[in-house]
């Protein structure tokens, strides 16, 4: 059986939307999340939609190595925000399941936005342990 939580959190003032979600793997990804995106847009997977990379790198959060990458995504003049952290998880294993968080919003006010992006990922805490 697959285990897998997920939480979606909106009504921020800024329109953020929030999702977490977790998942246990059996395979893992050899590919990081940034060659992945690379591939994606390679592919041409959106066409249309201009992609612009405002941060991307390896980054801990609550001590899981894992990758974050923020993009701002135009199409037809119109712009969003797209803010994401991965763990890939560890194949077949409860404690280790894949983890991923994202945020979307609005284009605009991106300073305050990367300010509520990096105090959510620096708060989350690991429990049980």
């Amino acid at each position: 059986e697959q285990e897998e939580t997920y939480a979606r959190f909106e009504g921020h003032p800024l329109g953020l939307k929030l999702e977490f979600k977790t998942t246990a793997v059996h395979k893992v990804s050899e590919s990081s999340l940034v060659d992945r995106l690379a591939a994606s847009l390679a592919m041409n997977f959106a066409p249309g939609v201009d992609i612009d990379k405002l941060r991307s790198g390896k980054r801990s959060v609550a001590g899981i190595a894992g990758e974050e990458v923020i993009l701002r995504g135009t199409q037809d003049g119109k712009s969003e925000l797209n803010f994401i952290w991965l763990f890939t998880g560890k194949a077949d294993s409860g404690d280790a399941p894949k983890i991923s968080i994202e945020m979307e919003a609005p284009d605009g006010n991106v300073e305050e936005k990367l300010k509520v992006w990096d105090a959510i990922l620096n708060s989350i805490k690991p429990i049980g342990r």
